[in-house]
């Protein structure tokens, strides 16, 4: 009996130290509370852990603007005021009190005005609309920390660097899953979500982001097993939990349900394909553990199951058709299942368009409207999008590579031009890799294809959730660019899955110029957060 290593590979380790480092240094680099809402957080997460309560769609008074003093308590008050955190929020000319003489100015102000009711006082704010697991996990650090405020909020921010290390960890299995262990490919996918700029930037601070990456991360992980291996039950009852965490998390982790739906019902249908094959004396399909188990043999994945079954493995296009008994299934049957894809496309777009117009039936149009010209040009005879004008770049290129610190500071724009570029490269190399690869890649059909299904359900519904807060605030575009680190560890896998079409000869180069972009890339990004604040 072979007995695989538990040991955490080394490229794995490398880049989980790379993580921990980096994180720690976005974490300290950046003042207190200047993260995107991260006053609002503090104040939620002090709520639970001093005053004993989950704020969650609570209020005494009603909620308030969260840069509005009575939105905090009176202890965040004094250090806006008194450590002239307040001043640096939105004006890049600002820089933060650093002086001894500085600290000895708050100190002095924060221990004659602040007890434990000065804890607690908080009035409330849109944060306390948020789900409160995040900020019930966080409450953990900042008990455990105690002192100051800077202690405790400094505690919860390495918090996230350890949540960033499991997305880190999550993204690496995911790969392996998708690539079959390739240590190259998933050495490429993980670095390239652990270079991540706005990832670093956004977990590394009080965020309910911090949770939901690596929770969004896991769901997918447990998505591909369960389509790629079958359902078996702790996968199952795994991603469930997952899931439900998620939205306890984030309202915006909704959109896993229909995907996780999707993952679930694409391994119950392999393993029944498999079942049948097995009873029927055919090799199951190829991945299906659970039809390798009752045939008696352990499940390799991808070829390895084909080989062990019946000495190669079948082409292309052809593995169904093997689990069926040999035949290729009659035209009608493929007619059949098409049309049922398209019942099943169609009935997803009716639903999401409803939830997005707040059934008001009238903006069906609007809405189709909204999607059309969020990604391509105006058709005549459409009338302008709701909102301002926001699309495809400044969410997917501006928001999630290029600005930092609430929106203060970003790449300059020929980079942005530059990374767009190669972001079309990056495409059609992946296309490429996809067709010449398509024979290894059918191994691995059923985990690319949930992977494929919960990004488009994932996006469609944040989409959907802009329109329909569109319809109440036109000024708000709410989708950005962090929203999308919910599925950054498909972002790895793409830019691994397209460094693949690199021939031989010049993999290697290219793989390290990669890398050596990613990180010059992350360093850049770090160097304008310095900036702002310390130049």
């Amino acid at each position: 009996m072979v007995r695989r290593s538990r040991r955490i590979p080394r490229p794995l380790l490398v880049l989980l130290l790379v993580t921990l480092v980096a994180g720690l240094a976005w974490t300290y680099a950046v003042p207190a509370l200047q993260g995107a809402d991260e006053s609002a957080h503090f104040g939620y997460v002090q709520k639970i852990a001093d005053a004993g309560e989950i704020p969650w769609r609570h209020s005494e008074t009603g909620l308030l603007q969260a840069a509005y003093p009575p939105s905090v308590s009176t202890e965040q008050w004094t250090a806006w005021l008194w450590a002239g955190l307040e001043p640096l929020r939105g004006n890049v000319a600002a820089r933060p009190l650093w002086t001894r003489e500085d600290e000895r100015i708050w100190r002095a102000v924060d221990d004659r005005t602040v007890g434990h009711d000065q804890k607690i006082d908080a009035i409330g704010n849109n944060a306390w609309l948020n789900p409160p697991l995040y900020y019930l996990t966080a409450a953990v650090p900042y008990k455990i920390a105690g002192g100051t405020l800077f202690d405790r909020l400094y505690a919860m921010r390495v918090y996230g660097v350890l949540l960033l290390m499991a997305t880190v960890a999550l993204t690496w299995l995911l790969a392996g899953e998708v690539f079959g262990r390739r240590r190259e490919l998933q050495t490429v996918a993980t670095a390239a979500v652990a270079l991540q700029p706005v990832l670093l930037d956004v977990t590394t601070r009080v965020t309910p982001d911090a949770l939901l990456v690596p929770l969004c991360a896991g769901a997918l992980y447990l998505m591909a097993v369960i389509a790629q291996r079958g359902p078996g039950w702790r996968q199952v009852l795994a991603l469930v939990a997952v899931v439900v965490a998620a939205g306890f998390t984030q309202g915006r982790a909704l959109g896993l349900v229909a995907p996780a739906v999707f993952a679930m019902g694409v391994g119950w249908w392999r393993w029944r394909r498999g079942a049948t094959a097995t009873a029927d004396g055919a090799s199951p399909p190829s991945g299906s553990r659970l039809a390798a188990a009752a045939g008696g043999a352990s499940s390799p994945s991808g070829s390895r199951l084909a080989a062990a079954a019946g000495g190669a493995s079948p082409p292309s296009g052809s593995r169904l058709a093997a689990a069926a008994g040999g035949a290729s299934p009659p035209r009608g049957s493929r007619l059949a299942a098409a049309a049922g894809w398209a019942v099943a496309v169609v009935v997803v777009l009716v639903v999401v368009a409803v939830y997005a117009t707040r059934l008001r039936f009238g903006e069906l149009t609007g809405f189709w409207s909204y999607l059309w010209q969020f990604y391509l040009p105006k058709l005549p005879g459409m009338s302008a999008p709701v909102g301002p004008e926001w699309g495809a770049q400044q969410v997917y290129l501006d928001r999630f590579f290029g600005t930092f610190v609430q929106f203060e500071v970003g790449f300059p724009r020929d980079l942005l031009n530059l990374v767009r570029d190669l972001i079309w490269v990056g495409l059609v190399l992946l296309a490429v890799a996809a067709w010449r690869r398509r024979r290894l890649l059918a191994g691995h059909a059923a985990a690319v294809l949930v992977l494929l299904v919960a990004a488009a359900l994932v996006i469609l519904s944040l989409h959907a959730a802009a329109f329909r807060s569109l319809l109440v605030n036109p000024a708000d575009p709410v989708i950005t660019g962090r929203y999308l680190l919910m599925l950054v560890p498909l972002y790895g896998v793409a830019i691994a899955g397209a460094a693949s079409a690199l021939p031989g000869r010049i993999r290697a180069a290219g793989t390290g110029a990669l890398l050596a972009g990613l990180v010059l890339l992350q360093l850049s990004a770090f160097g304008i957060v310095v900036a702002r604040f310390y130049a």
